[in-house]
């Protein structure tokens, strides 16, 4: 029974990964395709993508559709790492929050902030990892925590 509730937490950490890193890539797409600027914010419970409102100077969630923020259920979380350094989870929910700040940069030109995101499972060894270079490119990869 263990081995079979193990399988599908590994399970939903691949699913959430490649999602991840779909939506990474998506993001890239149509920051592209339509001149704007994109970024990630992974908070304590989920993640969030937010556009850049040039009119206001500020950056606002995306709304709804394929970008729209997410949440992970427990026992996962992301650890997310921007250019080797570790970048907590920013609340946006929190009443003294300050404005948002994407922690990952997408930019129209298709360059963006080289990050690490890890999808993890409280108790497991393994976890996916969702790495993005500052060309653009995006892979997904299982990995194993040092022992």
């Amino acid at each position: 029974m263990l081995s079979i509730g193990g399988r599908a937490i590994e399970d939903r950490m691949d699913n959430e990964a490649r999602r991840l890193g779909q939506l990474v890539g998506l993001a890239q797409e149509q920051a592209q395709q339509h001149g704007r600027e994109l970024g990630f914010l992974h908070t304590p419970d989920g993640y969030v993508f937010l556009t850049l409102d040039a009119a206001k100077g500020v950056w606002v969630p995306v709304g709804d559709g394929p970008l729209r923020a997410r949440g992970l259920a427990a026992p996962l979380y992301l650890d997310l790492r921007v250019e080797g350094q570790p970048v907590p989870p920013t609340d946006p929910a929190r009443e003294d929050a300050p404005p948002l700040v994407p922690q990952v940069l997408i930019l129209s030109s298709g360059e963006c902030s080289a990050f690490d995101l890890q999808v993890h499972a409280r108790g497991f060894a393994g976890y996916y990892r969702v790495q993005g270079d500052v060309m653009g490119r995006v892979k997904v990869e299982r990995a194993e925590s040092p022992s």
